[in-house]
């Protein structure tokens, strides 16, 4: 078993589990768009992004692994949260902001956390990349404009 840190709240934890993991198992909830924990872990998403005490900038906690006496920073770090508001600006930046006409308005993790960080528009005035929708059959659409990109 491995004893770590994660925002002041001591964990131990079997070895080879994932910081998020960790984290999640004391009550600390890191906002991730790309993790889940019966796939292989990508960190595309960026929004997991973590300050681990030692390492020379900030990890992504769905792919780190948990090492003995780890100290991990989360929603405790200034500089975690405004790495946070950044990604979040930039998936802004080719998302359409028309949240209540969405199928998901209400149920978004997107929608939450750019509350959370108080990043409703994006910095970006560039024109926003645009897909048609396609239907597959009478019942299957897709609306790549939906997508987290």
């Amino acid at each position: 078993m491995i004893t770590l840190t994660i925002d002041g709240k001591s964990a131990t934890v079997a070895k080879g589990t994932l910081v998020i993991e960790a984290a999640r198992q004391v009550g600390v909830m890191v906002p991730h768009f790309c993790y889940h924990p019966k796939l292989t872990p990508d960190a595309n998403c960026r929004m997991c992004l973590v300050e681990i005490e030692k390492m020379p900038r900030l990890q992504t906690s769905c792919s780190t692994q948990v090492a003995e006496g780890m100290v991990v920073k989360s929603a405790s770090s200034p500089v975690v949260q405004g790495a946070r508001k950044s990604v979040l600006d930039f998936i802004l930046a080719n998302h359409p902001l028309d949240c209540p006409v969405c199928d998901q308005g209400g149920r978004c993790d997107l929608q939450d956390f750019s509350h959370e960080y108080t990043a409703t528009t994006s910095g970006f005035k560039e024109l926003k990349r645009v897909f048609p929708k396609e239907y597959f059959s009478p019942l299957i659409e897709t609306q790549m404009n939906r997508c987290v990109q």
